[in-house]
């Protein structure tokens, strides 16, 4: 009979697999610990993993405190049910998901995310300045790495809205976008 593992040695043997080679199966299991070994759970990597599906998503939303996700290259777009397991990560404050598919309209899935105060969605062509409506509700968010999207920063009137009442950016990185010239003048409260 397989030995039973506790969960202070679930959680160390899992922070040392590197992310690509992370699993629905590993994910599951944290997820079974009792809540007070899950709130122990603040970050997590599955960047490239190829066995990480939508059953291994799902296990996201159990962890209290996760606030850090790294979830790149994992094929998210145009499956709003896997974005929409991210959204009920409501503690988030930094997510990743660079290189996943995204389109404009993605990422209305993960407007609840008020916590989150970085994102980067690097390398998503499909993004264009229409999915700045929908960044600008996220409301504490600090740094937006948007670099190899389709954008011109033209949407970027949307974090000018008063009814949204945003905070603003501190932090915007546009490599190899059309951002510049565009992008700068749409963001009033910058001074440089």
């Amino acid at each position: 009979a397989p030995v039973k593992r506790s969960p202070d040695e679930i959680i160390a043997d899992f922070r040392k697999v590197p992310p690509h080679e992370v699993t629905d199966a590993m994910l599951r299991e944290l997820a079974a610990m009792d809540e007070e070994h899950r709130a122990l759970i603040t970050e997590i990597k599955v960047n490239a993993a190829k066995e990480v599906t939508l059953s291994g998503l799902k296990t996201l939303p159990t962890f209290p405190n996760l606030k850090n996700l790294e979830a790149n290259q994992l094929g998210f777009g145009r499956n709003s049910e896997a974005l929409g397991e991210l959204n009920k990560c409501s503690d988030l404050e930094s997510l990743a998901i660079v290189k996943t598919g995204l389109q404009d309209g993605d990422l209305s899935h993960l407007t609840s995310l008020q916590n989150l105060k970085a994102i980067n969605i690097d390398d998503n062509g499909g993004l264009s300045d229409r999915s700045f409506d929908q960044l600008a509700r996220l409301k504490n968010l600090e740094r937006l790495y948007m670099s190899n999207c389709r954008i011109t920063g033209a949407g970027m009137t949307f974090f000018n809205d008063p009814k949204l009442k945003h905070p603003g950016l501190k932090v915007i990185v546009a490599n190899q976008t059309q951002f510049g010239l565009l992008g700068l003048p749409n963001i009033a409260r910058w001074k440089s």
